[in-house]
């Protein structure tokens, strides 16, 4: 393989798995891999919990988003017809859809963000004590794997797959 200015590239890196011939897991067994014993650990009953809140609030924030396109239409035919009480009335409807979509998005959000930092913690404690279990932390320096703040690392990658898994 050659770049334009006709450089020769090295091909990526080889999984274990490729080089078995073996299929790399797909994307679904990759995250099974890393929420499924978070979701069975001590926490479960906790992270059950919350994974419900998500999705009773998410559900609650889809049905206020529902019942505000149907505000839209009375609204618009009291506008239409000039009804007063009737443009009155989809006000303080309005009013009352709004503090409540705010109320359930703060809620939604908390609960989330909640749920991720607890698996977040949960997830790097795990992967830090497997790179600090036989001394592998000392073992870097000398496979030349130039790994610079591994424990960074982790942490960073930890963010982003839990981030993206909510």
């Amino acid at each position: 393989m050659s770049d334009t200015d006709g450089a020769v590239s090295q091909p990526a890196p080889m999984s274990p798995d490729e080089r078995d011939g073996a299929k790399p897991p797909g994307v679904l067994r990759r995250f099974a891999r890393l929420a499924f014993p978070y979701f069975w650990s001590d926490e479960k009953w906790i992270a059950w919990l919350l994974v419900v809140g998500v999705v009773a609030f998410t559900l609650l924030q889809l049905g206020i988003q529902v019942r505000f396109n149907l505000w839209n239409k009375e609204f618009f035919d009291a506008l239409e017809q000039r009804d007063w009480n009737a443009f009155l009335g989809a006000m303080g409807l309005f009013a009352v859809l709004a503090g409540a979509s705010m109320i359930v998005w703060v809620y939604q959000y908390y609960t989330r963000v909640f749920l991720e930092l607890r698996w977040r913690r949960w997830l790097a404690a795990g992967l830090v004590r497997g790179w600090l279990a036989d001394a592998k932390h000392y073992q870097i320096d000398f496979i030349g794997a130039g790994i610079d703040n591994p424990d960074q690392r982790i942490s960073e990658n930890v963010r982003g797959a839990t981030q993206m898994s909510i």
